[in-house]
Order: structure tokens, then C-alpha cells, then sequence
């Protein structure tokens, strides 16, 4: 064929097999067996072979005969070997893969478990390529060993079992007595000291607001005792005031109390201006003067009181 004599062995075999697939003769079968040879497909070729020289038996084809009772010695002795020796053991396996490389890195394909042969010890034929061999027993250590077989090579394997590895226990530790915790005393923030001297501050801005708020309230009612007197004629006199009708009688009357609303409210303005103020420095000193000092936590209250009858301000609280 023009493949075979090209050596595209590959062509040739695929040619070959699609053939033989319509009908298989010897010669076919040889030829097929030939480009396995030549593509490293040793054990497959031997196999074709040893049918071919069957089927040309067969056929009475003295040609295929002779092919194959030439080329099969030379084959038989280019396909090599694993051969592994290892101590007598109860439930000892051996097992072989073939390492195939491709794109990706390499592949392992099982091959299987080896039998022990009679000699007692352990052979596979192999195709001419990489192998990974790996022993097993019980209670040992897995070997493992990757091996290159080539053309006509025995590998031989001596693999000493090595007892498996128990893993030892971590010592035990008498674990340490955690040390007592130590006590820290923690300065908190709503101190006496801090309390006292915020409760004073806010005490104190409420004073000035209330002072700001009847103030505004006062000028008010200032206002009112200034439109009260334009409506007085302005030949009016006090006696008029003290007639019991008239209408600058009502007038005076009106008059008279927005100007004790306005006298009261500018009162209150004052007073809450002066306890404002003195809320609130009376707090600056407590901040500044107290002294600071770690404490324990404490609970209490302090809280500004206003009382209206007696126009004051001033704060009360527990502790």
C-alpha cells in the first residue's frame, strides 16, 4: 500500500481497519498487525499476528505464513517487561498505570492487578512508554516508583515493605491555670463629678432660655402699653382714670395691666438670666475644681426645677 510504503503508518492503519471491517483476511489482518508495530502498539500487533498466521492456516496462504513466522520471534523479543520481587506477604497487591502525556500534563490509565506468577514473583508485558508500578499490603507503606520501559527491556522492581507509619499521639499538656483575672478599676463617665457639673451646665442654659423666652414675652407687652397710651386723649388726667365709665376709663384700665404683665415678665427675664448664669458657672466650676478620681459605677439623678410662683431656678437630685 502507498501509506505503508510512504510509513504513514497511521493513514495506512485506518485505510486497513475500514477494510477488514467489509472482510478480514490474513493478509489484511498482517497488515494491520504491521503498522501497530511500527506506531509502538507492540502487545496489539503480537495479538494480530498470532491471528493472521490462524486465519492464513485457514486460507492455505503460505505468503502470510511465512510473513508471520518471520516477524513474530523479533517481536516477542522487543516487547518489554515489569518485573517486581517482593517479600512473601498476606494480601500483597501489585497494580500498573501508564502514564500518558498530553496537552494538559500526563494521565494515568490502569493497566489492572498483577497476578503472581510461579516463580513467586510478579511480570506484565507492556507496550515500549512510561510506567507508574505501586505495591500495597497490609499494615505497610504504600511504594510507589515510576519506571521507563523501552524496546526489549525487563524492568525489574525490588521493593522492601516498609512497616506503616502509626501516627503518635500529641503529649499530653497539663493545661495552665488561667491567671485570676485582674481587677481594673474603670473611670466611667457619668461620674459625681461629671453628673453634677452637666446637670448644673444644662440647668443653666435652661435659665438663659427662659430668661431670652419671657423677655421676648416682655417686649411684647411692652408694645402693648405703648398702643394702650397712643389711644390716650392727650388732655387725659389721672382722674379720669379712676372714673368708673368712660372710654378712658377702659383705656387706663388696659394700661394698667400690660404694664404690670410687662414689670412681671421683665421680672422673670431677669431672675432667669441671673440663675442661668449662675447655673452655669457654678457648673464650669464643678468641672474645673472637683477633683477627678476613679470610682465604681453609681447610679443617681440630678434634674433643674423652676418654680413659677417664686420666680427661681435651681436643680435637685440623688446619689
Amino acid at each position: 500500500m502507498a501509506d505503508e510504503d510512504a510509513q504513514r503508518w497511521r493513514e495506512a492503519l485506518g485505510k486497513l481497519e475500514r477494510a477488514g471491517g467489509i472482510k478480514l483476511t490474513s493478509g489484511i489482518l498482517t497488515h494491520i498487525a504491521v503498522c501497530k508495530d511500527n506506531l509502538g502498539r507492540l502487545l496489539e500487533a503480537l495479538s494480530d499476528y498470532e491471528k493472521a498466521g490462524q486465519m492464513a492456516q485457514a486460507e492455505r496462504n503460505k505468503e502470510v505464513l511465512n510473513t508471520v513466522k518471520e516477524r513474530l520471534p523479533r517481536l516477542r523479543a522487543r516487547i518489554p517487561s515489569i518485573k517486581v520481587t517482593t517479600p512473601e506477604r498476606e494480601g500483597l497487591e501489585v497494580e500498573v498505570e501508564r502514564v500518558l502525556q498530553n496537552s494538559g500534563g500526563e494521565m494515568y490509565l490502569t493497566l489492572g492487578t498483577l497476578p503472581r506468577s510461579a516463580e513467586g514473583d510478579f511480570r506484565l508485558q507492556v507496550d515500549p512508554g512510561q510506567y507508574v508500578v505501586i505495591i500495597r499490603a497490609p499494615h505497610t507503606e504504600p511504594y510507589r516508583t515510576k519506571q521507563q520501559a523501552s524496546e526489549g527491556q525487563v524492568v525489574s522492581i525490588e521493593a522492601a515493605l516498609e512497616p506503616e507509619r502509626v501516627a503518635q499521639p500529641a503529649p499530653v499538656t497539663k493545661p495552665l491555670s488561667p491567671a485570676p483575672p485582674v481587677e481594673h478599676e474603670r473611670e466611667h463617665f457619668w461620674t459625681t463629678r461629671n453628673t453634677v457639673a452637666i446637670a448644673l451646665v444644662g440647668a443653666g442654659v435652661i435659665g438663659i432660655a427662659g430668661g431670652v423666652g419671657f423677655g421676648l414675652a416682655g417686649q411684647s407687652d411692652k408694645n402693648e402699653v405703648e398702643r394702650l397710651r397712643a389711644q390716650l386723649p392727650p388732655s387725659a388726667t389721672p382722674s379720669q382714670c379712676f372714673q368708673p365709665t368712660g372710654p378712658v376709663s377702659d383705656t387706663c384700665a388696659q394700661l394698667a395691666d400690660a404694664i404690670s404683665s410687662q414689670n412681671t415678665k421683665a421680672d422673670m427675664s431677669l431672675g432667669f438670666y441671673i440663675g442661668g448664669g449662675a447655673l452655669l458657672a457654678a457648673g464650669a466650676a464643678t468641672w474645673l475644681l472637683w477633683p477627678k478620681a476613679k470610682s465604681t459605677t453609681q447610679t443617681g439623678y440630678l434634674a433643674p426645677v423652676v418654680d413659677f410662683h417664686s420666680r427661681s431656678l435651681g436643680v435637685q437630685g440623688a446619689f
